[in-house]
């Protein structure tokens, strides 16, 4: 079919009164991929309405009933008036564990409320919890395998079924131990874990902390294991909140309180730069610079020849081709052919005329083209853009007053400089003599749990932290 898109160059080219010559022809857009058909990371919809993502819509009301749970908002919050009702047994073990175990375990398991629970029945909501949380976060990784590779999503897939699972289940055992002693030893121990797994869940952190471009199969990885970190942000904040909450109520342990206050502080604080730092180095990647410049491919100039005894060069004609989004691979292309009258000629009124700034033939075919893919790739990227903005506002954006809302005022800031500072310390924090019988506990379980989950397959610890080491996890 053909267009009539090379008429806006020729206004374009009066307009601006450049030398060159004046042509005869007609283009026609051709590929699939000239008009926007969605982001992949959001299931490749074309359009993402600004309405917050179900799994961030319950994180964020458990952030607010955790608010509560801190004394930072009122405890008749909807979370908090349901969870810190009824909690008899566990009040002088884990006062604020149980609640924030059983505000994570209602949020996911869509039960209403706990009437007096016991640890088993917390854990066992907790884990239903853990468990469609995992599967909304492999369901999401699914979607992607064909834009960032099967390998890639493998590995972030196996991450979340080892490490988060482990991690998560390390802090909810806690709720096992049998004095207020060993339960407040063991919240230290699983914040001392989840804290030093960070570097597992915030891919090239120091890139993105610098808000630094990464190349584009980085940026991709990225954009796998973003919502994995935004759930791991959770899991650390509902750790640290917690702990800290109850050292503030403990007056012979306001050493601790403020340490853990300043742990919770500082990582509030960075998790809230790594996400707005790597939301817009996705941003950049996609619709930054003219990738379709960077990328167009034209054909050789043919010609073409009309008559039957002796034929007569008329015409000459090619296709240029480009990629409008870094993030697409080269065969998802757009392309403009066009054909140019060689003998000056327009029989039967299909030709239309323009100038381009140059006299050679090849030249203004080319320049054609260039200008009518670049008329396509306007919308286009504005389209991608104001996706891939309401996306990630609505998957872990949003999210970010919540985090802040758990910040304790009056403590005073790190005095550690950098973030590599704060890191080697916490390389080298004391476990309790405790930590190797928790640490066994979970590993039993989670053997048999996955186990089940790889079968026959069995599980490789080998050849899964190679390829952590390899992959830069």
């Amino acid at each position: 079919m053909e267009i009539n898109l090379v008429l806006v160059s020729i206004l374009m080219i009066f307009s601006h009164h450049v030398a060159g010559k004046r042509f005869y022809g007609f283009g026609t857009r051709k590929g699939d991929h000239c008009t926007f058909k969605g982001y992949a990371p959001g299931g490749n919809k074309v359009t993402v309405q600004r309405i917050i993502a179900p799994t961030a819509k319950i994180e964020k009301g458990i952030l607010s009933g955790l608010a509560g749970n801190m004394a930072k908002a009122s405890s008749g919050t909807q979370h908090a008036t349901m969870l810190l009702k009824g909690f008899g047994k566990l009040a002088n073990i884990a006062p604020k564990l149980g609640p924030a175990l059983g505000l994570f375990g209602v949020g996911f398991s869509m039960v209403k409320s706990f009437t007096d629970p016991s640890p088993q029945d917390i854990l066992d909501e907790v884990n239903k919890a853990v468990g469609k949380l995992t599967e909304e976060m492999n369901n999401r990784l699914d979607e992607m395998k064909a834009y960032v590779g099967k390998k890639v999503i493998d590995l972030e897939k196996d991450l979340i079924s080892r490490e988060y699972k482990a991690l998560f289940r390390f802090w909810s055992n806690c709720l096992k131990e049998v004095t207020k002693e060993e339960a407040d030893e063991c919240q230290e121990d699983a914040a001392k874990k989840i804290m030093g797994a960070r570097p597992k869940f915030a891919l090239f952190s120091d890139v993105v902390q610098a808000d630094k471009m990464p190349s584009t199969d980085d940026v991709k990885r990225i954009e796998a294991s973003l919502g994995t970190f935004r759930d791991y942000v959770l899991l650390n904040l509902l750790c640290l909140s917690t702990l800290t909450a109850t050292y503030k109520e403990d007056t012979s342990k306001k050493d601790y309180y403020e340490r853990y206050a300043k742990e919770l502080n500082a990582d509030i604080k960075w998790s809230v730069t790594y996400v707005k730092n790597a939301v817009s180095i996705i941003q950049r990647m996609h619709t930054g610079g003219d990738n379709c410049k960077d990328t167009m491919k034209c054909t050789k100039l043919k010609q073409y020849k009309e008559g039957w005894l002796v034929p007569v060069r008329t015409g000459d004609h090619l296709t240029c081709t480009c990629v409008f989004d870094r993030g697409d691979v080269s065969t998802q292309t757009c392309g403009f052919y066009v054909y140019i009258r060689y003998d000056g000629k327009r029989p039967g009124g299909r030709y239309q005329w323009f100038y381009a700034p140059t006299s050679n033939t090849e030249a203004g075919a080319k320049y054609v083209a260039q200008f009518n893919l670049d008329f396509k790739r306007t919308p286009y990227i504005n389209a991608l853009k104001n996706v891939i903005t309401n996306y990630w506002d609505n998957e872990i954006l949003d999210l970010v007053p919540g985090w802040e809302s758990l910040k304790v005022e009056g403590i005073a800031s790190d005095q550690m400089v950098t973030d590599e500072d704060i890191q080697r310390r916490r390389n080298t924090m004391v476990l309790s003599d405790n930590f190797e019988r928790r640490k066994k506990q979970v590993d039993d379980e989670m053997d048999v749990e996955l186990d089940m989950l790889y079968g026959n397959r069995g599980y490789d610890d080998g050849v899964y932290y190679e390829d952590m080491h390899e992959r830069g996890y």
